[in-house]
């Protein structure tokens, strides 16, 4: 009976989990060099592909190719890529352009620039994906990167809650089973003179 119930409880904590785990990451591959194309590391999300020249180590130029025909094509203007500078087309949020993208502090915020780097256009903030939203000012940037915060966290606290209350109940019937397989119960039941007892 133990190792019933001790399996139902990893069942239900690793189903629990897992149904918590949204974020998918994407494929990746290395692609050698052909006659055609330079070597690269493509990363493969839901609805884009990212091809990264030569490789995520040592960025050069980064080409993002979304399902919705939008295209960037970025050049690294330092080691880690955090500046860059580029065409941006078919884009939801921002004009077909050249721009110059300069990553803040905030690893979800980019200061986005003419391509120059000389007038100010806006901010993105990226969503851990390959999609962002544009803003025009950096307040608006902030409130939109912390939306639904308390929601997450009021999530969390209940995903939480649940998996004590899950490890609870678990804990209390594996200890209502230990003590029922120690214990002897006895039945009476009186029908007319006759008396009947089950013992268990």
């Amino acid at each position: 009976m133990k190792s019933k119930i001790k399996r139902l409880l990893a069942v239900l904590l690793a189903s629990t989990l897992a149904s918590s785990c949204a974020a998918q990451p994407p494929q990746i591959a290395h692609m050698e060099a052909t006659q055609f194309e330079q070597e690269h590391d493509e990363m493969i999300y839901p609805h884009a592909i990212v091809d990264i020249y030569p490789s995520r180590n040592a960025p050069h130029e980064v080409i993002v190719h979304k399902d919705s025909g939008g295209t960037a094509d970025l050049i690294c203007l330092n080691h880690n890529c955090t500046e860059s500078t580029g065409q941006i087309k078919g884009s939801k949020s921002l004009p077909d352009d050249s721009y110059q993208f300069v990553q803040t502090d905030d690893p979800k915020i980019a200061v986005v620039r003419d391509v120059e780097g000389t007038r100010l256009i806006g901010y993105t903030v990226s969503d851990g994906s390959v999609d962002s939203k544009f803003f025009e000012t950096l307040d608006k940037a902030h409130s939109y990167e912390h939306k639904g915060d308390n929601v997450k966290l009021a999530g969390k606290i209940i995903l939480v809650t649940l998996l004590v209350g899950v490890i609870v109940v678990g804990a209390a019937a594996l200890a209502a089973s230990d003590a029922n397989t120690n214990t002897v119960t006895t039945s009476c039941s009186s029908f007319g003179n006759s008396t009947t007892c089950t013992t268990r």
